[in-house]
């Protein structure tokens, strides 16, 4: 094979290979504030996080509901203390394409939540 037919070959693929996946954006403080403070946030079925305007949050759902407080970070991270027992971390909404996720962003467990549903 010459390198024209190399050239053609690997401008072919090029056109043919799948999309980069959608990279993680996370979201800005003011986009929390408006898209998240204020709502019922689902990070699965069992457990709603209600993230209120005055600084304070409330779990519903799972075994037993939790009630305590937030600040929100400049980087648009939620830091969050509640209990019993005393739990406390800090999560991170982003959006991947089109679909809102949450990880968590602290020590105590980072990683990848997963996919999160906002309801007014």
């Amino acid at each position: 094979m010459n390198w024209k037919h190399l050239l053609a070959a690997l401008a072919l693929w090029g056109l043919a290979a799948p999309a980069a996946e959608a990279a993680d954006v996370p979201l800005t403080s003011a986009q929390i504030r408006s898209d998240i403070l204020g709502k019922e946030v689902s990070h699965n079925p069992r457990h709603i996080i209600i993230f209120g305007t005055d600084g304070k949050l409330a779990v519903v759902g799972g075994p037993l509901g939790k009630s305590g407080t937030y600040r929100l970070e400049t980087d648009g991270r939620i830091c969050w203390r509640m209990g019993p027992p005393n739990d406390a971390g800090c999560f991170q909404y982003y959006r991947r394409g089109a679909q809102l996720r949450v990880r968590r962003t602290d020590s105590g467990s980072p990683g990848d939540i997963g996919p999160v549903t906002v309801t007014p």
